[in-house]
């Protein structure tokens, strides 16, 4: 008999990302880590080989350490594998290890194996694959781990994500335990390491009033299956539909987003008596709610004791796309401030106005019932939101904008469009204000726009890039100004074997950024303010490690992760971030964002001229 459990990844949702799942496990099925290097056969076809390398370990009762050598062959057909399965390597000093094997004539591809299974540290170095007679050219890519930078993972070799999944950690290292240059270190951490429940053993849980719940964490199983075996599988409850948007799967959906959330959200900073009471405050108004809007405030009143930006994503199947208003403002000096018109068919309305009301209710009160609902970071993140709300809705609905102004003006109405649905009046993405000088708003830009104008920007004296908003730009812009191989920002996805939080583990994975040429060397200032969350703000936070130029504006949002998302019953589905990312010295950056090395605001009057003083101010600095 062996004990089965179950292990939860940030949970297995409706969320893409291959860090969220739910997997079973169980005591009899140690984890592995696995690194190797798969290579063309060539000039080895039809010859004998050997795989050399010098090993070390460090092990736990029971774990184990092998080389492998295995031979692939086309559909699948056998061919040499030696993984010595039989003779692990158990050895505390570095020794060397041979395994000889025949190449067949149809081989497709050699592939070179290093296996930790359960707990401990190993070793690998001088690693070689060469025939047995006569010679062939070096065929392993940087197998004596001179190549790449400590603490990374070695350049020509590959460590899965289920290794490091599974509680492994692969690093370059440099000196000792070395025995030369350089070697690699495979490790193991607790996930390498599960503790398992007892089936006898249950957790009993006190739900309050009186009643508790013993909940088992673990149960026997046998080749068959879980034990006690159950003779039929429950009954379907075919009396209930959970798919109509009717008040009592509302109920259910409510329910079950507050008990998710509970379980797995990776920066939930309430207790648990805080966050029950969170549900027993926001719940009459969801059992109250006779209209689709009405329920989905109350959910979002719920959701914004998170402060996660991700969970303001209450969305119910029938909804319509959203649609924006044509324009941009921002909140300046305490008033609603049009900062760009997007659609010059529009008459009576410029750069500079400022919002008195919005159908009828005054801007700053249109703006505070929007936060009321919101959740965010930061209160600088919570009203960049509100204002992006007051611009978006339905398609084809309308807002009426009454504007401060010393002589009469006509109220404008605008209409909300969904987005590519007019062309909208906007400059370049990419302007050179002065020679040399250039502007580049990656708001507006993917990787394949950024590659086309780096070679204009690779001999620029000074570039500014604007962040104030979302990016699809990846680490791509990283890598061109990055002279050496570094670590992008960690994520820790939370992991839980037992409910309600309790002692949670961490999964933490790093991606790795190469430097690509070309190199942008000019002086560089990056802008970035409350709206700076998600893609921008992961890009901000490595740049600002890189210390690669000024940060100017204001904090950014604080909210960087993955989305994991739920279907929930009457057509509902909720958001909320699924991991959390630490900055480069530890801490966390969810909750705190980023500072601006060159704190700069935007002022009324200079957006009645048109100006905008962050841009102004990154401009200046990169242009000395």
């Amino acid at each position: 008999r062996r004990i089965v459990a179950w292990r939860h990844f940030g949970g297995k949702f409706e969320g893409t990302a291959k860090s969220f799942r739910s997997e079973r496990i169980d005591d009899a099925t140690p984890p592995f880590g696995t690194l190797l290097q798969a290579i063309e056969p060539g000039d080895l076809r039809g010859r004998r080989i050997r795989l050399r390398a010098r090993v070390r370990a460090e092990l736990a009762s029971a774990a184990r350490f092998q080389l492998g050598l295995r031979v692939d062959r086309p559909a699948g057909q056998p061919g040499f594998l030696d993984n010595m399965a039989d003779r692990p390597i158990l050895t505390t000093d570095w020794r060397t290890v041979d395994l000889e094997g025949d190449v067949a004539a149809d081989a497709e591809r050699i592939v070179v194996l290093a296996v930790l299974t359960g707990e401990g540290r190993v070793w690998l170095d001088e690693v070689s694959l060469t025939p047995i007679e006569g010679r062939s050219a070096p065929r392993l890519a940087n197998g004596g781990f001179d190549e790449g930078e400590p603490g990374a993972e070695p350049p020509g070799w590959t460590f899965p994500y289920e290794s490091i999944g599974a509680g492994y950690h692969l690093d370059l290292r440099r000196g000792a335990p070395c025995l030369q240059d350089g070697c690699v270190e495979i490790s193991s951490d607790a996930l390498a390491a599960p503790r398992f429940a007892r089936p006898e053993e249950p957790l009993e849980i006190d739900l309050g009033g009186g009643v508790s719940a013993l909940v088992p964490l673990a149960l026997w199983a046998d080749a068959r299956g879980t034990l006690p075996r159950v003779k039929a599988a429950p009954a379907p409850w075919e009396t209930v539909d959970p798919s109509p948007d009717i008040r009592d799967n509302r109920l259910a959906a409510l329910l079950l987003t507050w008990a998710s959330l509970a379980h797995v959200h990776p920066t939930l900073d309430l207790s648990a008596e805080e966050w029950a009471a969170s549900l027993r405050t926001h719940l009459p108004e969801a059992l109250a709610a006779s209209t689709r809007e009405e329920y989905r405030r109350a959910v979002h009143h719920l959701l914004a004791d998170l402060h996660d930006p991700i969970a303001n994503d209450v969305v119910h199947r029938d909804d319509p796309p959203p649609a924006w208003l044509p324009l941009d403002w921002e909140w300046i000096e305490d008033h609603l401030v049009i900062t760009q018109v997007l659609d010059r068919g529009i008459s009576g309305l410029r750069p500079g106005d400022v919002v008195e009301e919005l159908n009828g209710q005054p801007a700053a009160r249109a703006l505070a019932a929007a936060e009321d609902v919101l959740s965010a970071a930061t209160p600088a993140a919570r009203r960049a939101l509100a204002l992006s709300a007051l611009a978006s809705g339905d398609p084809g609905s309308t807002v009426t904008l009454r504007l401060q102004s010393g002589e009469p003006r006509p109220p404008v109405t605008l209409t909300r469009q969904r987005r590519g649905a007019a062309p909208l009046d906007l400059p370049p993405p990419v302007t050179e204000p002065s020679r040399g000088l250039f502007y580049v708003d990656l708001r507006r830009m993917d990787d394949a726009a950024l590659e086309r104008e780096l070679p204009r920007l690779a001999k620029a004296r000074g570039i500014v890039f604007d962040l104030r908003g979302w990016s699809s730009v990846s680490m791509l812009l990283v890598s061109h100004l990055t002279p050496k191989t570094l670590d992008a920002l960690t994520w820790e996805v939370p992991v839980f074997e037992r409910p309600d939080r309790q002692n949670p583990g961490v999964l933490r994975s790093v991606n790795r950024v190469e430097p690509r040429a070309p190199r942008l060397t000019a002086r560089l200032a990056f802008l970035a303010d409350a709206r700076t969350f998600q893609n921008s703000e992961r890009l901000l936070e490595t740049i600002a490690h890189g210390r690669w130029g000024e940060i100017v504006g204001a904090p950014t949002a604080g909210n960087v992760g993955n989305p994991n998302w739920s279907d929930l019953p009457g057509g509902w589905t909720i958001a909320w971030t699924g991991r959390r990312a630490l900055k480069h010295d530890g801490t966390l950056l969810n909750g705190v964002g980023i500072q601006p090395t060159v704190p700069v605001e935007r002022t009324l009057r200079g957006a009645v001229a048109g100006r905008d003083e962050v841009i102004e101010r990154g401009l200046e600095l990169v242009g000395r």
